[in-house]
């Protein structure tokens, strides 16, 4: 490291950095101190992105946070704890003040995956942070933890208000292990004034049911100036039905500048054909929509007839450039159902792109593979 940071320091062009040390076993104070001198020896920084080992030193972050306050230009931070077990709130408390000071910051990306020492107090200062930060305009936000749940009810509360806050808010990227009816409620009501927000994804692997969806899509409906938008409700469970996706597709209906949408609703197993449908529906008004990305694997309830909704709804996007489809293990759907797809995606003159996903349809015969194969063979890529 040593080594490293004295090299780098005779690079006075330099403007980014990016180290990973996340597979160190341990890392020395020596080490970060070595890079809290090397901030204070390099010229105006505008990006720098540091993934930490498994265990911090003794003495923690405080040489590293010491140069950090040299950089006050710097514009993008991406800060990765992944699996980080002696990052605690006290360490993210301390952080964050520093971080706070940083008013140039227009991105930052913060990955707490797996840090079990972070409850409620270290992420409401953290969250406090964000509010100093007023210029922000790009915000990725991953708190997935399995052996506990680092975001709850309270913490949830700290992030509606600390986002209000954010006027110039552009994009936002959140990762949570669960997220049930009260934190999708609060989330919502914290994203519904961002009326600068162009981009958004939401990634929770479980909790989620119909009630929540509803408060999500009412706030969606005041986003118009989205462009972009994610979501991932991976839920392996009978929580998200139909009238949930109905609720959302309403919502997309409205959102008419959005160019980009990618859906997923993996092992959502009550989802059926009427829920196809429902999302057909709410993409049609979208003229501008360039890319789509539907993934519904595992979803066991969905039958040619669902495909037949979506090839329909397909048909009028005259623009659309990129599509993503995972129908894996939708064990009810056959050759009909590929046929009806193969003959939506062939009205669509523009498209540059197709991943398509359809591991363990039992019922769609080599044959009717080798036909879809065929026709789209110039574009076609099986995604896993």
């Amino acid at each position: 490291m040593k080594i490293l940071c004295e090299s780098l320091k005779r690079v006075r062009s330099l403007r980014s950095i990016h180290l990973a040390l996340c597979w160190c076993e341990s890392l020395s104070g020596e080490y970060l101190n070595y890079l809290g001198e090397l901030f204070c020896n390099l010229g105006p920084l505008k990006s720098f992105s540091l993934g930490f080992s498994r265990e911090l030193p003794d003495e923690g972050l405080q040489g590293f946070r010491k140069g950090l306050m040299k950089q006050r230009s710097l514009e993008s931070l991406r800060l990765h704890f992944e699996s980080c077990s002696d990052f605690n709130d006290a360490e993210l408390k301390s952080l964050s003040g520093d971080l706070g000071k940083l008013s140039s910051l227009r991105s930052i990306h913060l990955i707490l995956t797996d840090c079990d020492q972070i409850t409620d107090g270290g992420l409401e200062s953290f969250i406090e942070c964000l509010q100093r930060l007023t210029c922000l305009q790009s915000v990725a936000l991953d708190f997935d933890c399995f052996s506990k749940t680092i975001i709850d009810d309270e913490s949830v509360k700290y992030l509606r208000k600390g986002l209000q806050n954010l006027n110039c808010l552009q994009s936002i990227r959140l990762k949570f292990n669960c997220c049930p009816v009260e934190r999708l409620k609060h989330l919502s009501e914290g994203l519904q004034n961002l009326n600068s927000l162009q981009s958004i994804y939401l990634d929770f692997y479980s909790g989620i049911t119909d009630e929540g969806l509803i408060f999500l899509s009412q706030s969606l409906k005041n986003l118009n100036s989205l462009k972009s938008i994610g979501l991932k409700f991976d839920s392996w469970g009978e929580n998200i039905t139909d009238e949930g996706l109905k609720h959302l597709s309403e919502a997309f209906s409205t959102l008419i500048s959005l160019q980009s949408i990618d859906l997923n609703f993996a092992n959502c197993c009550k989802i059926t054909g009427k829920g196809m449908k429902h999302v057909s529906q709410g993409l049609q008004s979208l003229n501008s929509l360039q890319s789509i990305g539907l993934h519904f694997a595992n979803c066991e309830n969905i039958t040619d007839e669902g495909l037949k909704y979506l090839s329909e709804g397909l048909q009028i996007f005259c623009s659309l450039r990129s599509i993503g489809l995972s129908f894996a293990k939708c064990k009810k759907i056959t050759d009909e159902g590929l046929k009806y797809l193969s003959e939506g995606l062939q009205s669509l003159n523009s498209l540059k792109s197709l991943k398509f996903n359809p591991k363990n349809c039992k019922n769609i015969t080599k044959k009717s593979r080798e036909e879809f194969i065929t026709a789209f063979k110039s574009i076609l890529r099986f995604d896993d």
